[in-house]
């Protein structure tokens, strides 16, 4: 394996952990269960950003989020962008 393809795998697995982390943290929403801190720690970073640009924009103040869609749609465009040069 040479150094393309193991940075190829590590940005590939990254973007899934980070999906799959955002997914879970949905997911554990609509259960009446407590979220774990680590999917907060993991995802937070991401939806904060996101979510501070909605409600600036003439969506905020709406009843649902949307900063879960946008960060997967972010990830997907950052992850293909990536890859595409390596």
């Amino acid at each position: 394996m040479n150094v393309r393809e193991l940075l190829f795998d590590v940005v590939y697995w990254f973007s899934k952990v980070l999906e799959f982390s955002l997914l879970l943290r949905v997911i554990l929403s609509w259960l009446p269960v407590q979220t774990p801190d680590i999917l907060y720690q993991i995802t937070e970073p991401i939806l904060a950003p996101i979510r501070r640009m909605i409600s600036n924009s003439p969506f905020g103040g709406t009843m649902f989020d949307f900063s879960i869609i946008i960060a997967f749609f972010l990830i997907d465009i950052v992850t293909r962008l990536v890859l595409g040069f390596i």
